[in-house]
């Protein structure tokens, strides 16, 4: 007798193949046998005609590094069915940090990782990854964020990084690695990554290829500069041999959209010179981030406090609004990029809970002010601890990456008040929204994307396949009724159609509805 047997499903095995129908068996935390198994029993069964069966989908960009340690059940995330999700985004990972630079460091991050009230009781990526084993929802892996080591090496400082920094920070990488890191992330809008140059990203290009993972970009400029900096971090693949990955692959300010063809062209002959390329993205025409990456990097040098005290200083005023209305060097503000069109999707304190969901340029007009005194004066007050939602996206760049066959899906879901609702919609919202509506995709290669491609990505050779042997994470769900429904104004609900989650054969979402299992493991890539 099995564990469990989901029968007569329309079976997607996550590998681009036509579903066929079928009965999947579980026993342990395994998937046993697939086919025709009405002759076999379990001690549960799902009976799920009309059903497709598929593997758990991977997140391939996660902000959950804190908050799910807070809040284990991961709600937003298995409800949509996501079985994994990927930490250590945007040059950030939550280790290796020493003891005594995490208070700055989580004051450094409250605006991405939220700050909640946890224990961090870890200093490396071994003792980070056990906090999530059989204590959590879903499954974790993580990235190491360059950042993160550069940190731990240089502080904040803009200074380069010599040969021994260099050597200093490879060792952290390799430890990281040798702990169970999937790959390094860079943030190349963020402190203190943006302040790594070409020999730094080489080195660190050279070692990771060396260890058989991926290198994975938030570019330094995704809207006039997107092509510029697209190749600068090709070219590292070039000379170094590194599989790449772009984070959030995207177009931003509608002077820009027009470029997604020649992104696209310079995409595929970096693959023709035999760049290993991959990315993700995230269905929405909308992004969310820090409000402190809306300025230049001069101000946020150094410590939290050195940043406040710029922002307070009116004589700095005036450098401040230049530098966001005309760039500096490759940079460009968010702000300006998007026409200030910003919201506030959370702040940490009480104080400012009337400002979620209004947009900087409405409480500038209310106040009498600009949207930028609007800004600094909220960082100010909240200690840097305010999230953004920015508007500067097109659904026409957003369904032509969409349809390209070496992109993947996240959901790059910050915890907030009033979050993006890709924290709680982006996979059902791909598979009601562009599959079934548009026809943009077939089912079954939305699925690829959302399971084997990140799985081969992560190098998680037992996840994102149903095959016999491979670990027993599903979903069960409904293709005719599929489809996110939380919105920029109500963002917090769940989706429709996705009916049974499976976590390591464990039930986590039963009938729509959490169980509050916690059969969730931490994930460490196959050698």
């Amino acid at each position: 007798m099995y564990d469990l047997i989901i029968r007569e499903g329309l079976i997607i095995d996550g590998t681009g193949q036509a579903g066929f129908p079928g009965d999947v068996a579980v026993a342990g935390d395994r998937i046993e046998a697939i086919g025709n198994l009405e002759d076999r029993s379990g001690r549960v069964e799902i009976d799920a005609p009309g059903q497709v069966v598929c593997p758990g989908f991977i997140d391939l960009h996660s902000h959950s590094d804190i908050g799910l340690i807070a809040e284990p059940k991961a709600e937003p995330k298995v409800m949509q069915g996501i079985t994994t999700e990927l930490m250590g985004q945007d040059g950030y990972s939550m280790a290796p940090v020493r003891k005594e630079l995490v208070p700055e460091y989580r004051q450094f991050l409250a605006g991405l990782a939220g700050s909640p009230n946890i224990d961090w009781n870890w200093e490396t990526m071994a003792q980070y990854l056990s906090r999530f084993d059989g204590a959590a929802s879903l499954n974790v892996a993580s990235m190491v964020g360059h950042g993160t080591v550069r940190m731990n090496v240089l502080g904040t400082a803009s200074t380069p990084a010599s040969q021994h920094d260099l050597e200093r920070m490879g060792g952290l990488i390799e430890q990281a690695f040798d702990e169970g890191a999937t790959d390094v992330s860079y943030g190349l809008i963020y402190v203190p990554s943006l302040f790594a140059n070409r020999e730094e990203l080489n080195f660190v290009g050279r070692l990771v290829q060396r260890l058989g993972g991926s290198v994975v970009y938030h570019i330094r400029n995704e809207a006039r500069f997107a092509l510029e900096s697209l190749d600068e971090v090709l070219q590292v693949a070039r000379d170094t041999g590194v599989r790449t990955h772009i984070s959030h692959f995207k177009l931003t300010g509608v002077d820009n959209w027009h470029k997604v063809d020649a992104v696209l062209a310079t995409v595929d002959s970096a693959i023709a010179d035999g760049v290993d390329f991959t990315f993700e993205q995230y269905p929405y025409t909308a992004g969310s981030t820090l409000m402190s990456a809306i300025l230049p990097s001069w101000v946020l040098e150094g410590s939290t406090a050195d940043a406040l005290e710029r922002i307070s200083d009116p004589a700095l005023r005036p450098r401040i609004r230049h530098d966001l209305e005309n760039g500096v060097g490759r940079w460009q503000s968010l702000a300006t990029i998007s026409g200030w069109n910003v919201v506030i999707s959370s702040v940490g304190s009480a104080r400012n809970q009337d400002k979620l969901g209004r947009s900087l340029l409405d409480l500038g007009e209310e106040g009498g002010v600009s949207p930028l005194d609007v800004a600094l004066r909220l960082l100010v007050e909240e200690g840097m601890n305010v999230g953004i939602i920015i508007f500067h996206q097109s659904d026409d760049v957003v369904r032509r990456l969409m349809v390209n066959s070496r992109g993947g899906f996240g959901t790059d879901g910050v915890l907030g008040d009033k979050p993006h609702p890709r924290l709680y919609g982006t996979f059902p919202r791909v598979l009601g929204h562009y599959v079934r509506e548009q026809k943009l995709l077939r089912l079954e290669e939305a699925i690829r994307k959302a399971t084997s491609l990140a799985a081969d990505r992560l190098r998680l050779s037992d996840r994102g396949r149903i095959a016999p042997g491979m670990a027993a994470d599903l979903v069960i769900f409904d293709p005719n009724r599929v489809i996110d429904v939380s919105t920029y104004e109500d963002p917090c609900r769940f989706p429709l159609g996705i009916n049974w989650v499976l976590v390591n054969g464990a039930v986590v979402v039963k009938d729509g509805k959490h169980t509050g299992a916690r059969p969730g493991k931490s994930l460490k890539p196959s050698v």
